[in-house]
């Protein structure tokens, strides 16, 4: 159900994004396809979530990060969004990974509540990333990790 996106995949990843964030400007997916995953349903994209490795980001943990995810809204509370987090879990586990982190506006409960039913725990509040902004102002990111060993 979850694999590394390729090309012929960007016109449904670019809908799916479109969709979760209408009138918003987003950078080329080409870019990015080393980083993106997708679940598919005969045989379209219906949901795309991100998995980065940072090895030096300014004030953060070093490391992998879980970003971006969005789910085709035909799809949504199908469960396709922990089904892409435990996809992208699996492959940081692969790479070597130790811990894996995620980063949420304080305010984004969905993703929080998913998340946190996974095992993610809390590690700082506030959390700043560089490059991105919390909608709400300083103090609203939050950042949590999962380790290895607490992987179920």
């Amino acid at each position: 159900m979850c694999r590394p996106a390729a090309v012929p995949d960007i016109p449904g990843v670019a809908a799916i994004q479109a969709a979760a964030w209408p009138g918003d400007q987003h950078p080329p997916l080409e870019p990015q396809l080393a980083d993106l995953y997708v679940a598919e349903a005969v045989g379209a994209p219906i949901g795309y979530g991100k998995l980065r490795h940072h090895p030096d980001p300014d004030g953060a943990p070093p490391g992998y990060y879980l970003a971006g995810v969005a789910v085709d809204p035909r799809w949504r509370r199908h469960g396709v969004g922990t089904k892409l987090t435990q996809c992208r879990l699996e492959v940081a586990w692969d790479k070597g990974a130790e811990i894996v982190y995620y980063f949420a506006n304080a305010r984004n409960r969905a993703s929080i509540s998913m998340h946190e039913a996974m095992g993610f725990e809390e590690l700082q509040r506030p959390f700043s990333f560089p490059g991105v902004t919390f909608d709400g102002g300083a103090g609203t990111g939050v950042l949590f990790g999962i380790r290895r060993a607490d992987h179920g």
